[in-house]
């Protein structure tokens, strides 16, 4: 395993974004997540388990985004 700079999903989303001129926002952690694997996996498990997305929803849900 190696830590990489841009994942697959900002990849992806540079593309369309690209192909059908649309604006793109990122959101980024307030806490990034380890860059060690099994210690990343380990806190992404503790966050689904706390509901850690739910405030980033909310804001979707209150700025029209979804």
């Amino acid at each position: 395993m190696r830590y990489v700079k841009v994942g697959n999903t900002e990849i992806v989303v540079n593309g369309m974004k690209e192909q059908i001129s649309a604006d793109t926002f990122k959101i980024e952690m307030k806490d990034p997540y380890s860059p060690v694997y099994m210690t990343c996996i380990e806190e992404t498990k503790k966050d689904l388990r706390a509901n850690a997305g739910s405030s980033v929803k909310k804001w979707l849900a209150d700025n029209g985004l979804v």
